[in-house]
């Protein structure tokens, strides 16, 4: 099982994924979304999109990763879980 968490912001939010769901975790809240219900993803320079729906997004942050290998595995995780929802540069 792939596995991914890291310390994203101020907020405390925590992101995490593994090969069936999304996980958000803050400090009042949390929540999982099945990678079917992810509306899509998008990388920037610096960061990973993943909207859960057109108007809602979380943001995580390449800086937050260890290593560029983990960057690779990220993304190579989102692709295979989200396919042509995962729209890269």
């Amino acid at each position: 099982m792939v596995s991914q968490q890291c310390q994203c912001l101020s907020t405390g939010l925590k992101p995490g994924v593994n090969e069936k769901t999304f996980e958000a975790t803050a400090p009042s809240s949390s929540g999982y979304t099945a990678w079917k219900n992810i509306y899509e993803a998008h990388e920037t320079r610096n960061n990973f999109l993943i909207f859960i729906s057109k108007k809602m997004m979380y943001t995580i942050p390449k800086r937050y990763f260890e290593s560029s290998e983990q960057v690779a595995s990220f993304k190579k995780l989102l692709r295979s879980q989200l396919d042509k929802r995962a729209k890269w540069k």
